[in-house]
């Protein structure tokens, strides 16, 4: 059974991104594998052959069939986004010219994929080609933030639009984008060790929020442990990440919060980082 759900949900990590008369490369996948074939290759060393002296920049879109859980399934498009990726650089094809998105599962061609033959069409990374003059406003990544040097060690990375069900730890299906990001992040940069941190709002007097999953009063501790799942799920090692709830010990504004804006800034997720 999974352990999230998600509904298709968009990823907005381009803020603009216009598309004119591209063209798309999709290359398909065996059931759980993340290898390339004959055919891939065949067909991938035809693409390098076309646009590797181009100045074209590519999005990688991975996706994968709808069995599995959507932590794993997030883990095995970013998986096969990688292949593609590498065969791509090892054949002279500039690196900084692509840009990739991990889907998983939100977005099957075909929802009942029971068969090989249906399978295989929603196991696949989709190579977008944009035309030369296509204007690209690109929001910095999690993995970009964490890399640029001037993030050190110790530094906090709040997470955007990180949100549960009210008064539980059930993450919502809007967190995803957010959660491909810092699982992404931390499958390119395998150093990277994190420590996970919740906080609550509007709670003056009170140590923590209760938990209406749990009836105990430590939310914001499971909500990190959540989070800490997720990527467990999606195989990241536990060793490289811990997680502890700091209750409303340390608010970004003072309570009482004046208004729903302070109130959303102080209920958050942060990753701090450990080691990079």
């Amino acid at each position: 059974m999974k352990r999230f759900l998600f509904l298709l949900i968009p990823f907005f990590l381009f803020r603009f991104l216009a598309f004119s008369q591209a063209e798309t490369v999709t290359v398909n996948f065996a059931f759980n594998k993340a290898a390339l074939n004959e055919k891939s290759i065949s067909l991938l060393t035809d693409f390098i052959n076309t646009y590797k002296d181009s100045s074209n920049n590519i999005f990688l879109y991975g996706h994968t069939d709808s069995k599995g859980s959507t932590a794993y399934n997030i883990a095995l498009s970013i998986n096969r986004i990688e292949v593609v990726e590498d065969f791509l650089v090892k054949n002279n094809f500039k690196k900084n010219r692509i840009s990739s998105i991990p889907f998983g599962e939100s977005k099957l061609l075909l929802i009942d994929d029971a068969d090989e033959i249906k399978g295989e069409i929603n196991r696949r990374v989709q190579i977008i080609v944009t035309e030369n003059d296509i204007a690209i406003k690109k929001e910095k990544t999690l993995k970009e933030i964490i890399e640029d040097t001037a993030t050190k060690k110790g530094a906090t990375l709040v997470l955007k639009n990180m949100e549960f069900v009210g008064g539980r730890h059930t993450i919502l299906p809007s967190s995803l984008p957010q959660l491909n990001d810092l699982l992404f992040a931390l499958k390119q940069s395998p150093s990277l060790k994190i420590s996970i941190e919740g906080h609550v709002c509007c709670l003056p007097g009170v140590k923590d929020g209760e938990d209406f999953d749990t009836n105990t009063q430590n939310l914001s501790y499971n909500r990190s442990k959540a989070i800490f799942e997720f990527l467990i799920n999606a195989g990241i090692n536990a060793k490289r990440m811990s997680y502890k709830g700091f209750g409303n010990s340390n608010p970004i504004y003072p309570y009482p919060e004046k208004n729903e804006e302070e109130r959303t800034r102080n209920r958050r997720v942060e990753i701090r980082i450990v080691d990079k």
